[in-house]
């Protein structure tokens, strides 16, 4: 059996009262973080890939990292896709995209 889980969610006002809620806050804190960073960089390589300003030999980099950061966050049949699309040319990042 795990640690207790604490009975308030991200209230910030609400003091810590257990090594439990410390954990669970530093954990919750960092995972958010981390989704909203993904969030935006796939907002922002998307509107990179959209304007078709970069040379195809950079747009794959762009789109591989789109494809990883989906993965990262579950959207495995944008990841998918992307890594598809990489894999399915001869750049640098083929043999990284088809694993």
């Amino acid at each position: 059996m795990g640690a207790p889980r604490p009975t308030h969610r991200l209230n910030t006002d609400t003091p810590l009262e257990t090594a439990a809620d410390a954990w669970w806050r530093t954990l919750n804190a960092i995972s958010r973080r981390q989704h909203k960073h993904r969030d935006r960089t796939i907002a922002r390589l998307t509107a990179i890939i959209d304007s078709r300003r970069r040379p195809a030999e950079l747009q794959v980099v762009a789109v591989y990292y789109r494809a990883k950061a989906d993965r990262n966050l579950g959207h495995t049949d944008a990841s998918r896709t992307g890594m598809q699309q990489v894999a399915d040319g001869a750049g640098r990042l083929a043999r990284a995209a088809r694993r």
